[in-house]
């Protein structure tokens, strides 16, 4: 090896001996540094920015385990998949609209449900017209009570009573069919109105005659026609409220509604006599429909059903309408006379036939009043029964028992079968006016005049109080009060089975004859 001169032999330092020069080495550690640094770093793909930065990855977690928590809040309770699509826990938790749609469907059918529980449910509208038609019959169960005492005390004959009293069914009876044809539900709010307040006028208006003939006739007319009117249309606003849902129950409160008002009318009636006087009394309860007006003016605007058929305008329509009246509510028009014809013939007639027997008037009275109460107290509890029975075969076995009751009258002496024999037809008449009123109801879903058919169905009503009194006296005089008894029942009885049978939907009703039974709503 040569060296040049004056050259120094240098030993290699620690430097050196490391390699190379100190700038080299840290380029090189820098170098190897980002080059570790890029190997861990996730590469970034075409479509996927998110992926970029390290910490992407657990914000990422993060906003999938929210979406996927909230998409757990907006399923549904019951298990499976859903109408919308699949179960919310599998969802992408990166389409939110996903999830606005779910919840908004969701909300939608609980919006529906509610709608529909609460139309069929006894809501406020529909309790306040409950407490109207208990508030009318009030009235109505004091005028009969106090409407002979108060033209006796002004010297009216009892011929002169007795017609008077008939003209009280007879423009009962008159006023059914106008008010049916009259009846819109749009304008339900204010015929109701109108007609409570000649209602009270008709009523309390005795307590200002002074007993005059004129103005007694006049009010006795009014009276009739009104009380006619306001039964008509309580009846077909309460179907119109409710939509004709669940009828079965919503009828049984409504007669149930109507009998607590005859039973008050009698109660209170009586006693408001004695402390004030007839005319006191009549003045008094005569107002009650009035102060039940205040529960009508909140009332709803009621809309006609969806498929309701229009009703031709002028007489000619009128006609047509009542041509093709459906045939169930002519049925509901025979089981409505069928029930009073064998109830009034009875009630009327019985406490003399009792004391024929041995039968004081004490017991008659109580039997009469425990035949009410058990009509009054089954209709409180009919929807529960018509849940789980069919409203078919309790209008059936109704229609039987009411007439067998009354048909053994005649056989019977004993004290204690009476009691039996009253229980059954109060049980029975009570089921018949909830079945009757419902098949009537029923037919608002379909679209059919529930006006009309109100109307028809109340004559059935005033038509029986009418004949069922006149038959019994006429059969009763020929061939004695027994056999008044099972002859009336007996015809009754073949009436309503043979007109049942002689039609397609009366064949419907009869559980043996129609198709199989559906449990009524």
């Amino acid at each position: 090896m040569v060296r040049p001169r004056r050259a120094r032999l240098r030993r290699p330092g620690p430097r050196a001996r490391r390699g190379g020069r100190p700038g080299r080495r840290r380029r090189a550690a820098r170098a190897a540094r980002r080059a570790h640094a890029r190997a861990r770093r996730p590469r970034r793909r075409r479509g996927h920015p998110e992926r970029g930065r390290r910490s992407d990855p657990a914000r990422r977690q993060r906003a999938a385990s929210l979406a996927r928590l909230r998409d757990r809040r907006a399923a549904p309770v019951q298990p499976g998949r859903d109408r919308d699509g699949p179960r919310a826990d599998v969802e992408p938790a990166r389409h939110p609209q996903v999830v606005d749609r779910r919840a908004r469907a969701s909300e939608a059918r609980w919006r529906a449900r509610r709608h529909r529980s609460r139309d069929a449910r006894l809501n406020r509208p529909v309790f306040f017209q409950y407490v109207v038609a208990c508030a009318v019959t009030t009235a109505e169960g004091t005028l009969g009570l106090l409407y002979a005492p108060y033209l006796d005390r002004y010297g009216y004959a009892l011929p002169t009573i007795g017609t008077l009293s008939a003209l009280l069914g007879i423009f009962r009876l008159v006023s059914r069919v106008p008010s049916g044809a009259a009846y819109h539900p749009s304008n339900a709010r204010r015929q109701l109105l109108f007609w409570l307040m000649v209602f009270t006028a008709s009523t309390s208006g005795f307590a200002f005659a002074n007993g005059n003939v004129v103005a007694v006739a006049l009010l006795t007319i009014v009276h009739g026609y009104a009380f006619g009117a306001l039964g008509t249309y309580n009846l077909a606003v309460t179907i119109d409220l409710t939509g004709g849902e669940r009828a079965g129950a919503i009828m049984g409160w409504y007669t149930a509604a109507l009998s607590t008002g005859y039973a008050l009318g009698s109660f209170v009636g009586g006693a408001a006599a004695d402390r004030l006087g007839v005319d006191g009394a009549l003045a008094l309860l005569g107002g009650l429909p009035a102060l039940s007006a205040l529960l009508v003016v909140p009332m709803p605007v009621i809309s006609a059903a969806p498929n309701a058929i229009e009703r031709a305008p002028g007489l000619r329509g009128l006609f047509a309408a009542h041509a093709r009246i459906d045939g169930r509510v002519w049925l509901a028009f025979l089981i409505a006379l069928y029930i009073n014809i064998l109830s009034d013939s009875v009630d009327t007639f019985f406490p003399l036939f009792g004391l024929s027997v041995g039968i004081p008037l004490a017991a008659s009275g109580a039997l009469r009043g425990l035949k009410s109460g058990a009509a009054t107290f089954i209709r409180f509890i009919s929807g529960a029964i018509f849940r789980y029975v069919d409203h078919r075969t309790v209008n059936f076995w109704g229609v039987l028992l009411f007439g067998i009751s009354s048909l053994v009258l005649g056989a019977v002496t004993s004290l204690p079968v009476f009691f039996a024999l009253f229980l059954a037809a109060g049980v029975a008449r009570g089921l018949l006016r909830v079945t009757s009123a419902a098949s009537v109801a029923e037919l608002r879903r379909e679209g059919k005049d529930v006006g009309i058919a109100s109307g028809i169905y109340n004559m059935g009503l005033d038509a029986g109080a009418i004949v069922g009194p006149a038959i019994g006296g006429v059969v009763g005089d020929a061939v004695g009060l027994g056999a008044m008894f099972a002859l009336v029942s007996g015809s009754a009885l073949l009436l309503y089975f043979g007109a049942a049978l002689a039609t397609a939907k009366g064949r419907e009703t009869l559980p043996v004859v129609g198709s199989p039974p559906s449990r009524a709503r």
